[in-house]
């Protein structure tokens, strides 16, 4: 037994030997191995520390590329983005030329604006060396906490890159190469230099950028007397300039809205300012108070109205959203080619138009001389051998000779006459000044009196009016504009007479009827109307889907006008009542064809029942048996009228006819006005021809009365006076009639009634034609 116990302990001691001998040697391999992996790591973070120098070394700082030297970005800064005709190759101009721009260097920038810049968009600017870790996990932790991303980790000399050179997309790639670019940056140039680069690159509106012209812009000042709050306001608007500017919005409501808005950011930006000891709490607390002091100033360059419609279109939907799918912060410096709808040949000659005319009318309102067409001499052209005048054209000349008869214009290098024509023109254009008289001639020898005002040297404005021959024109401070659409797009605008800062074809407010006037005459040209066709020019009323209108004119005028004079002399009246009858012109088919394209006719494959529901719950149109008398006078009217047998005049007095469906709660209504618009307006409404038939059936009573008289008294007296003319002349009455209450007196109304009552009493619904 004892034996047995002795054998299992040696065992187990055995057993036991063997273990901790291998656990010696498993300790032995690890430490081997741990030692073996400390040495691969330390070889490998000294192979890697020496891989990344050396990447940074051979790609930031000895070989960054081209693109990192100063010439390089100065040509960047002043990239263009071009903008064309439709044709897609002439040119209308470029974003930001070079002349577009008012290149700061550092020493001007405000040192308020540095600090606001700093605040607001990268607080440990001058401690980073391009990339701030700490900034971007700040930021991300901010996104995380709200859910969605509140805050950006870039840092300023990353946006300096980001503007400068284009990012084709929002990948990791795209963002890696940013950031290589952001470390050139650094290695290259100092905290001051890039921070010059990105005061000169960020977008300010339309044709500016930098903050030069932003100074301008938004306050009309040099940078160098900006304001700190003016500073603040500059900082904070370069995220989302078109959210903040004030000048552009295209109502009241907006623009009030933009500096609400400014008014926000920037004090975002003096917050900021005072965490960072930038400003003391009682200057903050000052500017917070106070309103920014926006005054709109104009670029040091001329702009034009075409390229800030278009920059504007770019800043709306959907042009926003398709930019940022494809990495583009900034249009107007990615060098994209814009296309518009614009025609090249239509806006030379719309701006030709407007602009001669204008040469003709400015005078005659503002009592232009001779002396008005004489411009200072440093505006002499100069040769532009690329820049060509074409036909249309407008230029300044300087006048190399002169006789009586003509004057040879110098174009800068081409040269053009102003023959007799055209000094006959101005010479008639500046004696009607003179007189006020639109409409009077120039004396015989006005011409040469032009000729001799503007002696050798002088020098002039004109347009080319052909190849060899030139038109004498002036600015006068009358204003126009004008729009050419083709196809719902805009072929040709002009927005002035210099076509630049302010756009009045867009931007001008205009009372509605100035507008739509020209809208109506066109639509009634192509409806079957002439020039010379009378229109109603008197107060009337019009009735539609139950309300009665009643227009009022802005001026004297006539009774009747032909729609030629309505045109020229804006008659409202006339305008309204073409408007109400605009398809009266119209046949059979031609007004089922107008029906079609206005969708009152049925659909393909739709059902009867279908088409009255869409064309009486869409579109109001409603059709019952109380109506169908209104609709027999309306087709007795158009007969009538399509007999041609009526004069003109008295043809116009039948259009103007209303049937009277409602005039007597009208009149009921009317009768809570004042007496004078009671008077006029009562009137209006009683002219209708339900209260004409009223007194035609109380005339053919008054009228039997008389015939009866007549026939009892002529067995007393011959027949002489009016009951023998009635006897001989007037005929029997076709259905006598009971003798009415009331009488038979004048028609209430101005038109007449008669003529109508054969096709009215047909008792069937002849349509209109």
């Amino acid at each position: 037994m004892s034996s047995r116990l002795t054998r299992i302990r040696e065992a187990e001691a055995k057993r036991r030997i063997q273990r901790q001998s291998r656990g010696r040697r498993l300790g032995r391999f690890l430490l081997r191995t741990l030692r073996a992996l400390a040495l691969l790591s330390l070889v490998a973070g000294v192979l890697g520390a020496g891989g990344a120098w050396f990447g940074y070394r051979h790609f930031i700082l000895d070989n960054p590329g081209p693109h990192i030297d100063r010439e390089h970005i100065l040509d960047v800064i002043a990239q263009e983005s071009p903008v064309l005709y439709r044709d897609g190759r002439t040119r209308i101009g470029v974003f930001f030329a070079s002349e577009h721009r008012d290149y700061v260097p550092w020493k001007r920038i405000p040192t308020a604006w540095v600090d606001a810049i700093v605040a607001s968009e990268d607080q440990r600017y001058f401690e980073h060396r391009g990339v701030d870790p700490i900034g971007i996990g700040r930021a991300m932790l901010a996104n995380l906490q709200a859910g969605r991303v509140v805050a950006g980790g870039s840092s300023l000399t990353q946006q300096t890159a980001k503007n400068l050179y284009y990012r084709p997309d929002r990948s990791l790639r795209a963002k890696g190469v940013e950031l290589l670019d952001a470390l050139r940056l650094e290695s290259r140039y100092s905290k001051q230099d890039i921070l010059e680069f990105y005061a000169n690159q960020f977008h300010v509106s339309a044709n500016g950028r930098g903050l030069g012209i932003a100074a301008r812009y938004f306050f009309d000042k040099e940078v160098e007397e900006l304001s700190t709050l003016e500073c603040a306001f500059l900082a904070g608007m370069v995220k989302a300039p078109a959210a903040y500017n004030p000048f552009v919005g295209s109502t009241e409501e907006r623009r009030q809205q933009a500096r609400a808005r400014a008014k926000v950011r920037t004090g975002y930006v003096l917050d900021r300012m005072l965490v960072l000891g930038k400003i003391g709490q009682a200057e903050h607390d000052r500017l917070i108070e106070q309103e920014i002091p926006f005054k709109r100033g104009t670029f040091r360059y001329d702009s034009s109205v075409l390229l800030d419609e278009v920059a504007l279109r770019l800043e709306q939907a959907p042009f926003p959203a398709l930019f940022a799918e494809l990495g583009i912060d900034n249009p107007s410096t990615a060098g994209i080619q814009v296309v518009t709808t614009l025609d090249p040949g239509l806006q030379v000659d719309a701006t030709h138009a407007l602009w001669h005319h204008l040469s003709e009318v400015g005078p005659l309102m503002e009592g232009q001389g001779a002396a008005a067409l004489r411009r200072p001499s440093d505006e002499a052209p100069h040769p532009d051998p690329d820049n060509p005048l074409q036909v249309h054209g407008f230029s300044t000349a300087t006048v190399v000779a002169a006789t009586d008869k003509q004057l040879t214009l110098d174009l800068g290098g081409p040269r053009c006459v102003v023959d007799a024509e055209g000094l006959g023109r101005m010479a008639t254009v500046l004696h009607r000044a003179k007189s006020q008289n639109p409409y009077a001639r120039a004396a015989k020898g006005a011409s040469a009196e032009l000729a001799r005002a503007l002696p050798v040297g002088s020098v002039v404005w004109a347009s080319l009016r052909d190849q060899q021959h030139c038109d004498l024109e002036l600015r006068p401070e009358l204003q126009g504009a004008l729009l050419v659409v083709e196809d719902g797009q805009i072929r040709a605008m002009v927005g002035g007479n210099d076509n630049r800062n302010f756009n009045r074809a867009i931007t001008a407010k205009r009372q509605l009827g100035s507008t739509w006037k020209a809208l109506i005459y066109h639509a009634a040209l192509s409806l079957g109307w002439a020039p010379s066709d009378l229109l109603d020019n008197r107060e009337g009323v019009f009735v539609f889907e139950g309300t009665w209108y009643y227009p009022r004119a802005d001026h004297q005028s006539t009774d009747r006008v032909t729609l030629h004079q309505a045109g020229t002399k804006s008659e409202n009246l006339a305008s309204i009542w073409l408007l109400y009858h605009l398809l009266d012109r119209l046949d059979g088919s031609d007004f089922r064809a107008v029906a079609e394209r206005a969708g009152m006719t049925p659909r393909e494959g739709e059902d009867r029942e279908s088409w009255i529901r869409r064309v009486r719950d869409d579109n109001g149109v409603i059709s019952t048996p109380a109506r169908f008398g209104e609709l027999a006078f309306h087709a007795a009217r158009q007969e009538l009228l399509a007999t041609g047998q009526l004069p003109e005049d008295e043809a116009v007095a039948v259009m103007s006819l209303h049937y009277g469906r409602g005039a007597d709660a009208e009149l009921a209504r009317l009768s809570k006005g004042s007496a004078q618009k009671r008077a006029k307006r009562s009137l209006a409404v009683r002219t209708n021809f339900l209260a004409l038939e009223e007194q035609r059936v109380s005339c053919d009573a008054e009228l039997t009365r008389l015939l009866a008289l007549s026939t009892a008294g002529r067995a007393a007296q011959p027949p002489t006076g009016l009951f023998g003319w009635l006897k001989e002349t007037a005929p029997a009455p076709s259905r006598p009639t009971p003798a009415a209450s009331g009488g038979c007196s004048s028609a209430p109304g101005r038109g007449p009634g008669a003529g109508l009552r054969a096709g009215a009493h047909r008792g069937r619904a002849l349509g209109p034609r």
